[in-house]
């Protein structure tokens, strides 16, 4: 849809479209974008369904279901069974496997689940999510589920890959899969190099997996260099991150290389578990903590796994507990011993 352009779809099934360009980026040749739309007017799609469409190319690949580069709402709809995919030989990308957004974009009452995003193995490559967010995103009683990225060799990044802002209230991330043999993942569920705040929300029952060597920084969600994440009133909960003869860090919530987290209003971290079986490394079932600021208050965490630090693992940085209970992990609460005021180990 045109730039100066106004749709609105109702009870619509858009199915089996194919992208063939990018009409918002006319070079380099090879780029394709929105599989089932290419919204760059006014789009709102109501009570609809964006079902089985591909964005497939060997260059880059965005936005197997929706790629949004002007305003978009969507209310009530279903975008499932899409298909972002990269093929080619060098090092590129595919995002958004069900939506790729470069606009602004609210999410009411709607369900993206089971999208794919794939690169081509061993080519260093990024899978970025099903849901690639580079322009702010507004999320309200909805669902994310049962998608998957995959990169073997490369980087694959979470359900909701984040370099902007989102704002979640009263929402699902739910049994999503990030998989990169040999490779690197950052998040089951968020890949967060943005802002994120979840409000009322749930991160629960999701899977970061690299085997053969590989790494994986949280099983839920992970906070990049400049990535902010607050949680308000929500629960993250049986969550894995798991690297075969590799390292794992943080089976919940990976706060890495230097972001800001911030855990508060009677949340939950739980049931979470990090591991590295073969003789790998699994530091941090609940939490992971380097370099930045990890602050909890009136929170728990509990019951959650890891080699090393069971409930939080804090390598530097910075952790604060603020009436905040952590009890119940295992092998223990807190590592490396007295690392997290307040922590009994």
């Amino acid at each position: 849809m045109a730039g100066t352009g106004t749709l609105t779809l109702n009870k619509t099934t858009i199915s089996g479209g194919r992208a063939t360009d990018c009409p918002a980026i006319p070079v380099p040749p090879g780029l394709v974008c929105g599989g089932g739309i290419n919204n760059q007017g006014s789009l709102t799609v109501n009570h609809s369904r964006v079902i089985d469409n591909t964005a497939t190319s060997s260059v880059f690949a965005e936005g197997g279901g929706i790629d949004n580069d002007g305003m978009a709402t969507l209310n009530d709809t279903d975008v499932s069974g899409n298909t972002a995919e990269y093929t080619g030989t060098d090092l590129s990308a595919a995002a958004g496997g069900g939506i790729a957004n470069d606009g602004p974009l609210t999410v009411r009452y709607s369900r993206v689940h089971h999208n794919t995003v794939t690169v081509t193995p061993d080519t260093g490559s990024f899978a970025l999510g099903a849901m690639g967010v580079f322009a702010p995103v507004t999320i309200e009683h909805s669902v994310i589920s049962d998608n998957r990225s995959s990169a073997p060799g490369g980087v694959a990044r979470g359900a909701l890959n984040i370099s902007s802002t989102v704002t979640m209230t009263d929402s699902v991330i739910r049994d999503n899969t990030a998989s990169a043999p040999r490779g690197t993942v950052n998040g089951g569920a968020v890949g967060n190099g943005g802002t994120l705040l979840m409000t009322r929300s749930l991160v629960v029952g999701n899977h970061a997996t690299a085997p053969n060597g590989g790494t994986v920084t949280g099983g839920a969600i992970s906070v990049g260099p400049v990535g902010e994440l607050t949680l308000r009133n929500s629960k993250v909960l049986g969550n894995t991150a798991s690297a075969r003869g590799g390292t794992a860090q943080g089976g919940g919530i990976s706060n890495l290389l230097g972001g800001t987290v911030k855990v508060e209003r009677s949340s939950w971290i739980s049931n979470n578990t990090a591991k590295a079986p073969g003789g790998g490394t699994a530091q941090g079932g609940g939490i992971y903590h380097a370099v930045g600021s990890t602050t909890l208050n009136d929170s728990t965490v509990t019951d959650n796994k890891a080699g090393d630090g069971g409930g939080i693992f804090k390598a530097s940085g910075t952790v604060a507990l603020n009436n905040t209970v952590v009890k119940r992990n295992k092998p223990n609460n807190c590592a490396p011993p007295n690392s997290v005021p307040g922590c009994i180990g």
